[in-house]
């Protein structure tokens, strides 16, 4: 009878459990079932916006690169500098768009992750290829007309075509996050995680890309500092402040680099004269706080700068302080060239003329007693200021043949027009 009752008790659980169970199955079924009807939309605009830009890279190599290897537009190494990871990339996403159709977007991420190097490589030589499309559209008309047809058949710029690729991977990241949220699970979020990484790498590549070309404009339009594009160095901050040399604001051109602080005036040809270079290991940077100005000491050299506003002043004072403390950081368990730079800082040249007065008089009391000691002499020839600075002004002068040689200075007779104040100012004895 006990037994009876234990076994009908057992039954009982057991039943109760299994039907819990597949109550708990059934749940998790119509959860992942809501959660495929809620992703299905992120998943269908993955499709089709990938669909679309695969299109838009179809165009660039359709288009674009294969008239202009067939016309010999560009050189071979132009071609890798403005198409060179595109037909790569367009194979990648092919790929990827074929495993997409197949409905598992996890698994076709994981596949496209270790291809992601290609649009490395394409955002590194983003903006050497911008500024030589540039330029070709303004040298080359062939080229140029070429562009203005291909871009009429694609209804879109060519410059936009380019910069899609950089756009991809930031619109995968916002998919991938989408997707995380709707579907969940471990391996979207390792996935989406990874797509997150790869974006800012990317915007890395980007500005060092950006930072690259902006350090040899520097340096082609820099006098002093042949050099400015070397290993290790970056361009932190560049813009225009205002020097204070006794009471006056002399305007200058200022480019903090990683190791240096460098300062130039515009001369009138468009290029820069250097004006001082600081190592920035060896700087301090102190502020009045009451108003714009601050100063820049390194070593025994101090250079007081100022801007139009607060804001502009308190940046360059932050961004000075933190290269300051970086270089700092970097260099103190190593003793490298940089740590061995001085300050350099231009000066103004004074040149001292000496007017030679006692050698002057000296001849000229030598040319009066022989003029009367010996009248017959014949006498040097004797110059006024004015007339020895006339090889300055460009003025030849020759002398009057037809001249007696007497006691008086020979006669000179000037070739050009001389000015009124050169006239006024001959002395007797030359031709007015």
């Amino acid at each position: 009878m006990v037994s009876q009752f234990y076994s009908d008790l057992l039954r009982g659980v057991r039943n109760r459990c299994s039907k819990r169970k597949e109550k708990n199955v059934s749940e998790r079924s119509a959860e992942d079932a809501a959660r495929n009807v809620r992703a299905a939309p992120v998943i269908r605009e993955l499709i089709s916006s990938e669909q679309t830009y695969l299109n838009f890279l179809k165009s660039i190599l359709d288009n674009f690169l294969t008239p202009m290897e067939n016309q010999h537009l560009l050189t071979r190494s132009e071609t890798q500098i403005i198409f060179g990871e595109i037909e790569t990339i367009y194979k990648i996403n092919t790929m990827l768009l074929e495993m997409l159709n197949t409905g598992d977007p996890a698994n076709a991420f994981k596949q496209f992750l270790p291809c992601i190097k290609a649009y490395y490589r394409y955002a590194e030589k983003f903006e050497r290829a911008h500024d030589l499309h540039l330029s070709k559209v303004r040298e080359n008309k062939r080229y140029q007309k070429l562009v203005t047809s291909a871009e009429g058949d694609a209804q879109m710029k060519l410059e936009a075509l380019l910069i899609m690729p950089i756009q991809r991977i930031p619109r995968y990241n916002l998919l991938l996050n989408n997707l995380k949220n709707t579907l969940g699970g471990s391996e979207i979020l390792e996935i989406a995680q990874e797509m997150e990484t790869a974006t800012r790498q990317l915007d890395a590549h980007v500005m060092e890309s950006k930072n690259a070309a902006e350090m040899l404009e520097v340096e082609g339009k820099l006098d002093f500092m042949n050099e400015v594009v070397v290993p290790g160095r970056k361009l932190l901050k560049s813009g225009i402040l205002y020097e204070v040399q006794n009471r006056a604001r002399l305007k200058r051109r200022v480019w903090l680099f990683s190791d240096v602080f460098v300062t130039a005036k515009r001369k009138v040809n468009g290029r820069f004269d250097c004006c001082l270079v600081y190592p920035i290991r060896h700087c301090e940077v102190t502020s009045d706080g009451s108003n714009f100005s601050f100063s820049v000491k390194c070593r025994d050299e101090t250079t007081t700068l100022t801007s139009d506003s607060y804001g502009i002043s308190q940046s360059w004072i932050l961004v000075l302080e933190l290269a300051i403390s970086q270089a700092k950081a970097c260099r103190s368990s190593l003793r490298k060239e940089s740590s061995k730079q001085v300050p350099w800082k231009k000066r103004r040249a004074f040149t001292i003329r000496t007017k030679g007065v006692r050698e002057q008089k000296t001849r000229r009391r030598t040319l009066e007693s022989s003029s009367t000691n010996s009248p017959e002499t014949e006498v040097q020839e004797q110059e006024s200021p004015t007339l020895s600075c006339l090889s300055c002004l460009g003025i030849r002068r020759s002398r009057n043949k037809g001249a007696r040689r007497t006691t008086q200075p020979r006669v000179l007779r000037i070739e050009k027009n001389v000015p009124w104040w050169v006239k006024e100012s001959t002395p007797s004895g030359y031709d007015q």
